[in-house]
């Protein structure tokens, strides 16, 4: 990382100096980059009169990856030009080859490892001030930085007013492309944060964005946060002034309403599609707005233009399907993972936590919420909730693997109605298959 601007070693010592008070009980430490407040999971603390805070925190802020080797409790952090190492409870450390001192030890509270301000202030080359009336660290630097610092919440974009108009819409829908696959993304706030899948990620070492004005963007990534179970992603980048969707109680979507679906189908950037909802089970919207490949993670919009789902799927019986928005209001956008993690990251599987059933004229129809990444599933079946249960075969493809559907898994012809049944099921991938799910009633 490029040193922007030398430390005025006085004001470290003041720092040093004042906030040695903290440790009697006073109110904690903000600390400000580029004046706007980080959040910690952990707090700063003081220990030997020196300040300590969550190194992760501040130097994935600051532009840095960071790595831990557990074995050798060692911290690897890598900026554009700087490479800085150190190990816990060691008071020596490497910026770029070179060894340094520190004035206090890196520890570890907490499962946090925190290291002391000044070491940070001077290896990442910012400008360090102190607000003793605020009690507050301002750190300024001129490099980009990445953070969740104003306690966001994405569902507060209510200043924003939703329009119908599709041209308007598009301009919160960008085309995502990455060294595996092409998709679509959602700017979800203003300040940079972009929900996509989590396959159309999955694994990317390189992203590139285009907005709707046909900017690019290709500098640095993280990842904020991410549910692997539901598909989703959200992106952190250094971009700002966006202009952000405004959610929907996407629980209130019904049947019969109209829908805009916006995405980059083949690559064919923004393309506008229209349609109805025909069907919601809280995990999936479906609607007859058609999609093709190149759609997953554009936007679908109800007909006064809020915001109510990603696209996701679709199937061969022309069923076009989109995860409810509210999913994404459910997602922690503090982690700040760069790519050269994420690549690294896998899906959780786990087994499906609701199933629902329903008589029709056909028999009884079974659906469960779909799992991401799972390669089938095994449905097993017992006459009591604490009885044997026995894996159902699938009859029409002659195995016991079964897939997931829309809007029905499977039917049972001819069921009684009179009639009691259990159900089980567990999700299967790459041939491991998870714990069974919790029992499910059916009758």
């Amino acid at each position: 990382m490029k040193k922007i601007k030398s430390l005025v070693v006085f004001v470290l010592m003041a720092v040093t100096f004042i906030f040695s008070s903290a440790a009697y009980g006073e109110e904690n430490i903000n600390v400000y980059i580029n004046n706007n407040e980080i959040s910690f999971e952990q707090q700063p603390v003081i220990k030997n009169n020196y300040t300590l805070v969550p190194m992760r925190t501040i130097f994935t802020t600051l532009g840095y990856n960071v790595y831990w080797d557990d074995s050798e409790k060692t911290v690897v952090a890598i900026g554009e030009n700087n490479t800085i190492q150190l190990w816990i409870d060691s008071t020596i450390a490497f910026v770029n080859g070179q060894q340094i001192l520190l004035d206090s030890p890196a520890t570890i509270e907490n499962g946090y490892t925190l290291v002391p301000l000044r070491f940070i202030a001077e290896s990442s080359g910012c400008e360090v001030n102190w607000s003793n009336e605020e009690r507050a660290v301002y750190i300024t630097t001129e490099n980009p930085v990445f953070y969740n610092t104003e306690n966001i919440e994405l569902s507060d974009n209510t200043h924003f007013v939703p329009s119908a108009d599709e041209k308007v819409l598009a301009e919160s829908v960008v085309k995502i492309t990455t060294d595996k696959m092409q998709g679509s993304g959602v700017i979800v706030h203003e300040n940079g944060y972009i929900a996509t899948n989590y396959h159309v990620v999955e694994g990317a070492e390189r992203i590139q964005i285009r907005f709707n004005d046909n900017s690019f963007y290709a500098d640095k990534f993280y990842i904020a946060g991410y549910d692997s179970k539901r598909d989703l992603v959200i992106l952190k980048i250094s971009k700002t002034g966006l202009k952000p969707v405004v959610f929907r109680d996407s629980s209130t979507v019904k049947p019969g309403e109209k829908v805009i679906s916006i995405g980059s189908p083949y690559g064919y950037f923004n393309l506008v599609t229209t349609g109805v909802v025909y069907g919601s089970t809280g995990d999936i919207i479906g609607t007859s707005a058609p999609i093709a490949p190149g759609s997953s993670g554009g936007a679908l919009f109800d007909e006064n233009g809020y915001f109510i789902g990603v696209v996701s799927a679709y199937d061969t019986d022309e069923h076009y399907l989109s995860i409810p928005a509210n999913y994404i209001l459910d997602i922690d956008i503090t982690k700040n993972i760069p790519l050269v993690e994420w690549k690294n990251y896998t899906p959780t599987v786990t087994a499906p936590e609701k199933l629902t059933s329903i008589y029709t004229e056909n028999g009884l129809e079974v659906y469960w919420d779909p799992v991401y990444g799972a390669d089938y599933y095994y449905i097993y079946y017992s006459s009591s909730p604490n009885g044997e249960f026995k894996k159902l075969k699938n009859s029409a493809k002659k195995t016991d693997q079964w897939q997931w559907a829309y809007p029905t898994c499977f039917t049972i012809n001819n069921f009684n109605r009179n009639e009691v049944i259990y159900m089980r099921i567990s999700a299967v991938k790459d041939d491991v298959e998870t714990e069974k799910s919790d029992v499910f009633k059916i009758n």
